[in-house]
């Protein structure tokens, strides 16, 4: 039965009913059977795993730390109920400081053998993780366009003080690209990245906001003349940057011509 499961997935790949049944030395017509009873199979395929998976739980012993046990399981559906990705080190870093909350007497080590004996136990899988799938909330991107826009209108800004930030490839703190999973659980979908975003500006831009900075921070008095300094020697190096930029600006657009 598992293996018509393997021609359904195939068929559902777009690959042809001729190369299933050559891949699988089986003729057209019991693929086409296989393809119109593809909800009975799999549903039966579901049920056997299910099956299996109660078999092994069934067999492991109970937790020495059950108090333990059941806070780090409750937690860990809590966070993916909110679509937070939770890797095998989070959760067995989470059962540490949850043991020291709890007082424990019975000796405890986060180890990985506790980690695959918890999984099996909770019926818990990796599952690699949809990044984009909780990502747009439209009713807050639309908020957000009408307050920007009264907020441009208020401060009266002009275009080259609206800048656009995106995000690139800096990997700092890079959340995980796989997941741990709770048996009910067909997927692992996660959020876009919202909290960190770097913003990469031009030489041109650069000089001007560090410019402004500058002006902003001599007036306070909490700044000492080192941080100015500083300040200072970036905007000079931006600047200068900046005028190599259009200095070959204007040599290649020369040539050109």
């Amino acid at each position: 039965m598992c293996k018509n499961l393997e021609t359904i997935k195939g068929i559902n790949n777009g690959e042809s009913l001729k190369k299933i049944a050559l891949e699988f030395e089986v003729c057209e017509t019991t693929v086409g059977d296989w393809r119109r009873n593809k909800a009975q199979i799999e549903a039966f395929c579901s049920k056997m795993d299910s099956s299996k998976t109660f078999e092994e739980r069934s067999t492991l012993k109970k937790a020495k730390t059950e108090k333990l046990d059941e806070a780090v399981y409750l937690w860990f559906e809590q966070q993916r109920t909110q679509g937070i990705p939770i890797s095998g080190n989070i959760l067995k870093e989470k059962a540490l400081l949850l043991r020291q909350k709890l007082n424990e007497n019975e000796s405890f080590s986060a180890s990985q053998g506790w980690l695959d004996k918890f999984k099996k136990r909770h019926g818990i899988r990796q599952l690699a993780i949809a990044r984009e799938k909780l990502s747009v909330i439209k009713d807050s991107a639309k908020d957000f366009v009408e307050r920007f826009e009264e907020m441009i209108e208020k401060e009266n800004l002009t275009l080259d003080q609206i800048y656009i930030a995106d995000k690139t490839g800096l990997f700092y703190r890079m959340m995980p690209s796989k997941s741990l999973a709770s048996k009910e659980e067909a997927s692992a979908p996660g959020y876009k990245k919202r909290t960190r975003v770097l913003r990469t500006i031009s030489h041109v831009e650069g000089v001007q906001t560090l410019t402004t900075t500058l002006k902003y921070l001599e007036q306070r008095s909490d700044v000492t003349l080192i941080d100015l300094l500083l300040l200072k020697n970036w905007r000079d190096r931006a600047a200068t940057d900046r005028n190599s930029g259009l200095l070959q600006r204007k040599v290649t657009d020369y040539f050109k011509k």
